[in-house]
């Protein structure tokens, strides 16, 4: 947080007080400026975080985690993948598949107000198109346009449906990590 004040003029007395005289006092105008800068991060202990085991993942899956924003002006979150969607620490043989893709879910909440919007975590690396791939930078990310003081509502939720594709999932452990970042809005 950035916070300045400065003092501007100068000061003169065109008059003098005199004591049980006229004028009994002298009126000084001094103008003070403030300001304070925009701050933004997610509310203490409510940061987005943890490990999840979505288990049998070619069932189809649900997971969402909670959060608070607290931002001093409008806010922008954003998320990368790691993998742009759950890896197998395992290669595909032929006629099998190692990743699958999921939905991203971001939802937040100001104090008056919400934004929200859907992405596959194919769109969420490097060279993805999402509207809210990170990291979040004063026009990246999806922009909150309010105040938020650690609002409950905030949330990331990763789904898929039950996998449908003819290649069948190989047999593996399946991982990505989603890193979420939060800056001020521009």
């Amino acid at each position: 947080m950035t916070t300045a004040w400065a003092v501007s003029g100068t000061a003169y007395a065109a008059t003098t007080a005199y004591a049980g005289g006229s004028p009994g006092d002298v009126t000084l105008s001094i103008p003070v400026y403030a300001q304070i800068g925009s701050t933004c991060g997610f509310g203490t202990g409510l940061a987005p975080s943890g490990t999840y085991q979505l288990g049998e993942i070619s069932d189809g899956f649900s997971q969402s985690v909670s959060f608070a924003i607290a931002c001093s002006a409008p806010a922008r979150v954003a998320v990368v993948s790691t993998n742009g969607g759950l890896k197998a620490a395992a290669s595909a043989p032929t006629g099998y598949a190692a990743q699958m893709d999921y939905t991203v879910a971001l939802t937040l909440a100001g104090d008056t107000t919400t934004a929200s919007a859907n992405c596959l975590a194919s769109t969420l690396n490097t060279s993805g198109a999402c509207s809210f791939r990170g990291p979040s930078a004063g026009t990246r990310g999806l922009k909150l346009n309010d105040t938020s003081h650690d609002a409950q509502g905030s949330s990331l939720t990763v789904s898929a449906p039950a996998w449908s594709s003819s290649n069948i999932l190989v047999s593996s452990t399946y991982s990505d990590t989603l890193t979420v970042t939060i800056s001020p809005s521009s």
